[in-house]
């Protein structure tokens, strides 16, 4: 790798769908817990106590004709507008996302030609040389794309690369459990290009991956629900406390972020944030997680977004307390 080459952002985009769900848009559900008993609190306790604890007040949805591919298309067509480079000279387009394409209605997940494959095809890019390729990582999908372009513009083998995070967790959430109000559906795009002069581009990453005891605090499976109409279909399940707890007890990320200008934290709960806080050296000020899109990585690019227009000059950003596996992620990056 050549040490003269750095890389840096140089267009951001972003979609978010138009539907709006708000917290008391989940007052007629009927929860269950995991054991398959219902839920004894009323459904006005449960909503309360879930943004007391998550600060989210609302999600946004994508529209019934709207798929993973759709949104993440939309938010490429923003990046390249916003960095002003010809589509034809993107050497990479890195899809993250963990369930396909499934359409409004079905539980199906579709991931064949690949997503990355059809934001190509929607862009029009006819440039054989542009490698499209999907990337399954869990919430941190986004931040690993970054850290696999890092490295094609570092070795040389590319100039400009696409990474780009999107979801849409309400098709693969159980209408029977209370942490399906956490997910939403969202893209946000990157473009990461080769510049040899000047300071500014990414540093460094840490990455881990804790499996031992942790592999499936975050799974799929059936309906909390035991008489639910569709016993056939199985759902994204997450023991959110052991998350937390294992995160942000067992493990102290703040420890290595030392004289950071500003740190992002892509976290579900407020209480997550007044940890990491309390676990922050060197006067770092925290920039929170948007109280009404959450949980999937294009929160972080809405952070960039956010720290590109106040001047940071230093971005620290952490996805992990929500992470499949409990990957846990980092990078470094200078404006």
């Amino acid at each position: 790798m050549s040490e003269n080459i750095k890389s840096f952002i140089s267009g951001t985009g972003k979609y978010i769908p138009n539907r709006i769900v708000k917290n008391e848009d989940f007052m007629a559900h009927s929860f269950f817990e995991k054991d398959g008993s219902p839920v004894l609190r009323n459904n006005t306790d449960v909503i309360s106590k879930f943004q007391a604890i998550t600060d989210i007040e609302e999600r946004r949805y994508a529209d019934d004709d709207q798929t993973t591919s759709d949104l993440a298309y939309l938010s490429a067509k923003d990046a390249l507008e916003s960095s002003g480079i010809n589509k034809e000279e993107l050497d990479y387009i890195i899809v993250a996302h963990n369930f396909g394409d499934i359409k409004a209605g079905e539980n199906r997940t579709d991931m064949v030609p690949t997503l990355a494959s059809r934001v190509k095809h929607k862009l029009d890019i006819q440039n054989p040389d542009c490698v499209a390729y999907d990337l399954p990582f869990g919430c941190p999908g986004w931040l690993q794309g970054m850290i696999q372009a890092d490295y094609y513009i570092k070795a040389g083998d590319a100039k400009h690369v696409l990474v780009i995070g999107a979801e849409a967790l309400s098709r693969v959430v159980d209408p029977h459990d209370r942490d399906s109000m956490i997910y939403s559906d969202g893209a946000g795009a990157t473009i990461l290009s080769a510049s040899t002069s000047g300071a500014k581009g990414i540093l460094s990453h840490k990455s881990q991956t804790h499996t031992q005891n942790q592999a499936w605090f975050l799974r799929m499976e059936g309906s909390s629900k035991e008489d639910y109409e569709a016993p056939e279909d199985i759902y994204l399940k997450m023991d959110g406390r052991k998350v937390y707890e294992y995160a942000l007890v067992k493990k102290q990320p703040g420890q290595a972020i030392i004289a950071m200008g500003h740190l992002h934290i892509q976290q579900a709960e407020t209480s997550d944030m007044d940890k990491m806080e309390r676990l922050i050296m060197g006067g770092v000020e925290c920039i929170s997680v948007s109280a009404f899109h959450n949980d999937i990585s294009y929160v972080a690019l809405g952070h960039i977004h956010k720290a590109q227009r106040i001047g940071v000059k230093k971005l620290f950003a952490i996805a992990a307390a929500r992470c499949l596996c409990l990957f846990l992620k980092y990078i470094i990056s200078t404006r």
